[in-house]
């Protein structure tokens, strides 16, 4: 399985809950999918990247069949991303950096958003 993220320093990006963050390992597999700031900043001076998940996915089938297999797992359950049921039953899910920033529509707000893009960058 395969998907994007988008790093950021926006705190506001960082503390909203329809935002997911990504936690990554060095090699950018995915380790954890939260709503939450994750990593915890301790230390209130680390400068730190936090990578924000767009939910473009890509997979092989037979992933499809394995994840449809699964019963939900308990992280899935707790933070409603169906991403770390991959992690909990071991797929791997690498992640690769958008180059281009987007606009998810996940709320009323997001619509509003949208729509306001749409505007003032006319398609034609």
């Amino acid at each position: 399985a395969a998907s994007l993220v988008q790093p950021t320093k926006d705190v506001a990006i960082i503390n909203n809950p329809n935002k997911v963050k990504v936690v990554l390992r060095p090699d950018n597999y995915a380790i954890y999918f939260s709503r939450s700031p994750v990593p915890y900043l301790r230390d209130t001076a680390v400068d730190h990247t936090f990578y924000i998940h767009i939910g473009i996915y890509a997979f092989r089938k037979d992933a499809l069949i394995r994840f449809a297999s699964w019963q939900p797992s308990p992280l899935e359950l707790v933070e409603k991303l169906e991403c770390n049921r991959f992690i909990e039953y071991n797929m791997p899910i690498k992640m690769a950096m958008a180059e281009h920033t987007s606009i998810a529509v996940d709320t009323p707000e997001d619509v509003a958003t949208a729509e306001a893009y749409l505007e003032q960058n006319s398609l034609t």
